[in-house]
C-alpha cells in the first residue's frame, strides 16, 4: 500500500550568494519529488550582490520558487519568515554554520516524526 507524498517545502537562508545560488536551487529543483508537491523558499538577507534579482529570475521560470526578504539579516528570523509562508510540510536539515536547534516557535509537521518531533528554531552558536 502506498502512503501519499505530502507536500513539501525547501527553505534556504541566504544573503550574498549570487556566486552559489544558483547550483543550490538548480540541485533542488533537480530531485525527483514530484514537481507538484515542492516548493522552494528563499529569504534574502538584504543582499547587495545581486542575488536577490537571480531568485526573482528563478521564481519566474520555474514557478515553484519564492522569494521572501529579511531585512534583519540573520538566520532566525529568515527560518521564521519561511516558516509562517511555508504551504508544506517542513524537515528538518543541518547549517552550514552548525545551528543549534532549540525548543520553541510553531509546530510543524516533521518529514521523519518521532521522539524529537517538536517545535524547534534555530540559532547560532
Amino acid at each position: 500500500m502506498s502512503r501519499a507524498l505530502p507536500f513539501v517545502s525547501v527553505i534556504i537562508p541566504m544573503r550574498n550568494e549570487e556566486a552559489s545560488i544558483g547550483a543550490c536551487l538548480e540541485a533542488v529543483l533537480a530531485q525527483d519529488y514530484p514537481p507538484d508537491l515542492l516548493e522552494v523558499l528563499v529569504v534574502d538577507g538584504d543582499s547587495d550582490d545581486g542575488s536577490a534579482a537571480l531568485i526573482e529570475r528563478y521564481a519566474r521560470d520555474s514557478g515553484r520558487v519564492r522569494l521572501l526578504h529579511n531585512p534583519r539579516r540573520i538566520v532566525p528570523p529568515a527560518l521564521n519568515a519561511a516558516i509562517r509562508a511555508a504551504r508544506g510540510a517542513l524537515g528538518r536539515g543541518p547549517s552550514r554554520r552548525g545551528a543549534r536547534r532549540h525548543s520553541s516557535g510553531p509546530r510543524r509537521q516533521s518529514m521523519n516524526p518521532g521522539p524529537e518531533d517538536r517545535p524547534f528554531s534555530w540559532t547560532d552558536p
